[in-house]
């Protein structure tokens, strides 16, 4: 059933819920939801009471366990068990078809069912634990720190109202799919509806910021392994940054050797602002190798300094002579996280039109936007505000920085009050 799904976690919320252990964990929680009776059942059955002992729904769970390929599938086995083992207790030799008809609708075998092994949607599942610390910690407490479970845990959904969820909870909505198998199947559900959809060959980008869950929900999708992954390990600035491509391929289909291609070769960047960002390279990923601009020509980029009492003009100063350099062109003021609502005063008392790209987008020639935001964009001109603070907020602050100093295709400009970053100091 469709999910709303809503922003994101915390990086440190998200960097859990990413994590590979989280499929065991996940595991663990389903056969937990498979659980024999705490004291014997007792069903009124005309002159008589049938009963299903501890012991007998022990049995049940135990066997449904060894057969189980899918959750919900295995529902129909311990369905057809309990009402065989009810009809065993019947002096008066009643079959197992004859109690099923005439119990089926019994809230008393509703409430049996539904605690030996319930009915599960990925979605009611993972409210179901998430919404529980007594869950997570059943579920997670060797798989994973007390301080972990704590970022897991959030309060369930009111009576009335539809659970939501984050991006980082798809890939977990995803494996709970696989764990628990479809609904039987309902009246009118057309038969694809079932089916997790596989494809012949699959087109990632911006690979390196998938977390381990992620890509594993990536490979369940590929038919054959074929993949075209592209990414830029400097710009692994997610809450799963990794390191290397051997991390990211250690999660990918291995039925074929890879093939890689590193671009070397940059034609977007002009060559004077790229060879300010590749010193931030260096330092983000040391292994890398800057690529070599084809575009030599180009205004080396403005860094100006000011003093703390002025720096919030001198942003002002900069932003208007930038904007009004590239003309009709788009600008950016990419800002440390805790600094857009700052830097927006300034602009708007200064009577500069801007736009926020937490709010609008790129809809106004100038836009404020928090680095975490900028990945991705390409734009005539950037002022990069504080770099410094970049550096020591962000989560991966070298890498932030370089993924900043390299959105501008033609003007690039650093404002700074603190002192730069070493990388960013003239050689």
């Amino acid at each position: 059933d469709p999910v709303s799904i809503v922003g994101s976690d915390r990086p440190d919320t998200g960097h859990v819920k990413g994590d590979l252990r989280m499929s065991r964990v996940l595991q663990r929680a389903v056969r937990d939801r498979r659980r024999r009776l705490r004291t014997e059942a007792r069903i009124p059955y005309g002159a008589e009471t049938l009963r299903l002992s501890v012991a007998e729904s022990e049995r049940i769970v135990a066997e449904a366990r060894r057969r189980a390929r899918t959750h919900n599938a295995s529902r129909r086995f311990v369905e057809a068990e309990v009402y065989s083992a009810l009809a065993a207790s019947s002096r008066f030799e009643a079959t197992p078809e004859e109690v099923r008809q005439r119990l089926r609708h019994s809230t008393a075998i509703r409430e049996i069912l539904d605690w030996m092994w319930p009915l599960l949607t990925p979605a009611q599942f993972l409210e179901d634990l998430f919404g529980s610390r007594a869950l997570l910690r059943s579920a997670g407490r060797r798989t994973l720190s007390e301080a972990d479970l704590a970022l897991l845990y959030r309060p369930r959904s009111g009576p009335d109202e539809e659970p939501v969820f984050t991006l980082d909870d798809v890939p977990l909505l995803d494996e709970a799919r696989a764990l628990l198998g479809p609904l039987p199947r309902r009246k009118g559900r057309p038969a694809d509806d079932d089916e997790v959809r596989t494809y012949g060959h699959i087109v990632v980008d911006e690979a390196q910021d998938l977390s381990p869950m992620q890509l594993r929900m990536l490979e369940r999708r590929s038919l054959s392994g074929s993949m075209t992954v592209v990414g830029d390990i400097a710009q692994a600035t997610g809450a799963w940054p990794h390191a290397s491509w051997e991390e990211i391929l250690a999660h990918l289909p291995d039925r074929r050797p890879a093939r890689r291609a590193e671009l070397t070769v940059g034609y977007r960047i002009p060559a004077p602002n790229m060879a300010l960002a590749a010193r931030a390279l260096r330092v983000a990923a040391p292994d890398l190798t800057p690529p070599r601009s084809i575009r030599q020509a180009g205004v080396p980029p403005l860094v100006v300094q000011a003093p703390p009492e002025r720096f919030l003009d001198e942003v002002v100063r900069v932003v208007r002579e930038e904007r009004d350099a590239i003309g009709d062109g788009t600008l950016a003021v990419i800002v440390p996280t805790a600094m857009p609502g700052i830097v927006a005063d300034a602009l708007r008392a200064a009577g500069i039109d801007f736009g926020l790209a937490t709010r609008s987008g790129l809809d106004h020639r100038v836009t404020v936007v928090p680095v975490g935001l900028v990945k991705g964009l390409e734009l005539d001109a950037s002022v990069v505000v504080e770099p410094d603070a970049i550096v020591t907020e962000e989560p991966q602050g070298y890498r932030a920085l370089y993924v900043a100093l390299t959105r501008a295709t033609k003007r690039l400009a650093l404002v700074h009050s603190r002192p730069l970053p070493d990388c960013l100091v003239d050689e």
